[in-house]
């Protein structure tokens, strides 16, 4: 996801200099060295099993030792949480991990990873989940073509935009996510839900508290013709102005950038 031209800068900016092959097969596959080279003095890896080398092993479908809670500046999810079947203990887990002042980052599956893991996950759910009734702030979300083109796309909260944000890709998108822990508070004392629907309960709360007694008038003309068009007729013309709807909604705020740095929130937004 980073150009050679970032890695350069990441380099510069850091005062190391920039090797190629660590990128490579020095690193094994794993994320230690990089994360050495760029300046992490103490590194942590938590698995299932010790068998590639954990320092810390722990099912993750189980609660952290309390202990662990708020031991690390940075907790990096490099594509494991897809992996974990009782993803809201393994969110949690992260989320406790964090020290308040430190961040979580993830990389994890979005779409077009089916059979992959578990999970394939909506850019929302991170939305929802990140939020200053958990303790923690949002700071980037995007989505990075991992194959082809390799684009890198900003994606908004749906809450801030008013409606679902959706799209498909070219082919396997990844999620990314950072957010800042800026507070240590009980985590889901209310549980996630989608913006567009807590909308519209709240509307339909509001209406129903609001309703005069009163019947309304409704269109008469308009209730004689769908009584006079077949069911059938009726159910294509609904399906027919659903998925105009929906195309008229895709890409609607989802923004194609040259790169990561560019998907930051916007501080207020």
């Amino acid at each position: 996801m980073l150009t050679a031209a970032e890695w350069r800068d990441i380099a510069k900016r850091t005062s190391r200099s920039f090797d190629p092959g660590l990128c490579g097969g020095e690193m094994g596959g794993y994320a230690e060295p990089f994360l050495r080279w760029l300046g992490y003095g103490e590194v942590e890896s938590m698995d299932f099993s010790g068998y590639e080398g954990s320092t810390l092993i722990h099912d993750l479908n189980q609660p952290v030792p309390e202990d662990w809670h708020e031991g690390f500046d940075v907790v990096f999810d490099g594509g494991t949480l897809e992996h974990v079947f009782h993803f809201p203990n393994a969110i949690a887990n992260a989320m406790k991990l964090v020290r308040e002042g430190g961040v979580f980052v993830t990389c994890t599956t979005s779409n077009n990873y089916n059979g992959h893991g578990f999970y394939q996950f909506s850019p929302e759910l991170f939305c929802r989940i990140f939020e200053a009734a958990n303790g923690f702030r949002l700071t980037l979300l995007a989505l990075v073509e991992s194959t082809g083109s390799l684009a890198i796309y900003r994606v908004p909260d749906p809450k801030a935009v008013g409606h679902r944000v959706t799209f498909a890709g070219e082919g396997p998108l990844l999620l990314v996510a950072i957010a800042e822990k800026i507070a240590s508070t009980p985590l889901f004392q209310v549980s996630p839900a989608q913006s567009d629907y807590a909308a519209t309960w709240k509307e339909a709360a509001q209406a129903e508290s609001s309703e005069s007694a009163a019947p309304k008038e409704g269109n008469p003309l308009g209730g004689i013709v769908r009584r006079l068009l077949p069911e059938a007729w009726r159910h294509r013309i609904r399906r027919y102005l659903a998925e105009k709807d929906r195309a008229r909604r895709r890409l609607r705020g989802i923004v194609k950038v040259a790169s990561l740095g560019d998907c930051f929130v916007k501080t207020g937004s």
